[in-house]
């Protein structure tokens, strides 16, 4: 800072920046997760830098939880060791709103139920389209619901709210609404939840990212790591935050295709801006008409690619990749067929003739799947295919033919 000051600016400039400085890293280093917390409020109307700073607080080993409706406050907060998501970092829910359920929380105490939130937020400005992106969000996984659940009722317990406040804003109350107030209370209708089983993973981490930018649940790709393990594509925020990347750098990334905006040249052809996001950062790309021809069919919302090209860097832009080429990356269980029907298990016996051979037969019979199975004859010294054999070789499999055979007779070749 000292050396720095002599020529970037005047000596009150210098201290002022000087001081700033010491601060931030004093603050950073000594409380790091009220500095994190704040750092992120900051900048909340930005998805990638929050997803940014959320990324750096698990490099420092601080846990970032999830939105909850009876433990967030309005904007990110330290809990214990960890910091809490802010409920108004969560898209569609106005700070109005926000700000009633945090006071209306602290004032009587947490939620007890979904029933209980709507109830006591009746005179509020909550509405349908907040509600919705509150349980996208799991703000109200506590009260022990699935989010399908309360996806299916909470339109209808949104609108008994209003009436019940517009009964009674109206003074329209009967002989039963004149007693006590607990008494009350239990005639307020209970909901009836329905007996449907919860969102698919895939469906729950789509809403989290609607809403939230990020997925608390895991992530769409964790479904595509054994085939993105073999690809090893560059993480997408390394492109973004890299201040040394240069013009055309080559680079493969891979993510879920978030947005396509299909525009026309001035020769009458289809391009392309599409938006893919691994787990901590998004990127856009730039489909020209050769490669649009090529990958439309791949580049198509909610689809997971693998992406080879170079990096186009503009003044106060963010880093682009003009896309050469893409294919569609494996699920784990497509990925485990797509690799057991290239592979072969190979067995190594005395001699095809023996006992032994036919009890292998009998047991592996009963694992039917992609990978073919070839013996090795060590008296004929040469390999013999099972015909009509084919297995799925698990773990277990291979555990058991390497305790019949013995380790080293026992070999799977992808």
């Amino acid at each position: 800072m000292e050396s720095f000051a002599k020529y970037a600016f005047n000596k009150s400039h210098a201290a002022a920046y000087a001081f700033i400085s010491y601060r931030t890293a004093y603050l950073k280093a000594n409380y790091p997760r009220e500095y994190y917390a704040s750092l992120i409020t900051s900048v909340l109307g930005s998805t990638e830098k929050i997803n940014e700073y959320i990324d750096e607080c698990g490099k420092c080993g601080i846990r970032v939880l999830p939105p909850d409706i009876n433990f967030s406050d309005v904007t990110f907060s330290v809990e214990g060791n960890d910091i809490r998501f802010g409920l108004l970092a969560i898209k569609n829910v106005g700070r109005n709103l926000i700000s009633s359920i945090v006071e209306e929380r602290n004032k009587n105490g947490k939620y007890e139920s979904f029933d209980d939130f709507v109830y006591r937020l009746k005179d509020s400005d909550i509405n349908k389209r907040q509600v919705e992106s509150l349980i996208k969000a799991g703000a109200f996984d506590s009260f022990g619901k699935y989010r399908s659940q309360l996806y299916r009722v909470y339109e209808g317990a949104i609108d008994g709210a209003h009436s019940i406040s517009k009964t009674t804003a109206n003074g329209q109350l009967d002989i039963t609404q004149l007693m006590t107030g607990e008494e009350i209370a239990s005639t307020i209708p209970k909901i009836e939840y329905p007996n449907i089983p919860e969102f698919s993973m895939r469906d729950l981490l789509l809403y989290e990212r609607d809403v939230l930018g990020l997925c608390f649940s895991g992530h769409i790709l964790d479904s595509y790591e054994k085939h993105l393990a073999k690809l090893n594509p560059t993480d997408i925020n390394s492109i973004l935050n890299n201040d040394s990347i240069k013009e055309r750098t080559p680079v493969n990334i891979a993510g879920l295709v978030t947005s396509r905006v299909v525009k026309k040249t001035k020769n009458d052809e289809n391009m392309a801006f599409v938006k893919i996001s691994d787990s901590f950062g998004e990127i856009e790309l730039v489909v020209f008409p050769k490669a649009f021809l090529d990958y439309s069919s791949l580049l198509t919302v909610d689809n997971v690619v693998f992406v080879s090209g170079t990096v186009s860097i503009k003044d106060e832009e963010a880093p682009k990749v003009i896309l050469n080429s893409a294919k569609a990356v494996l699920s784990n269980n497509e990925y485990n067929e797509d690799k057991q029907a290239n592979s072969k298990l190979y067995l190594r016996v005395n001699s095809i003739d023996e006992p032994i051979v036919n009890e292998i037969i009998e047991l592996l019979n009963e694992y039917s799947g992609e990978t073919e199975i070839i013996f090795y004859d060590s008296s004929k010294k040469k390999y013999v295919k099972a015909s009509n054999l084919s297995i799925t070789a698990s773990d277990d499999v291979i555990f058991a033919l390497k305790a019949i055979l013995g380790d080293d007779a026992v070999v799977l070749k992808g």
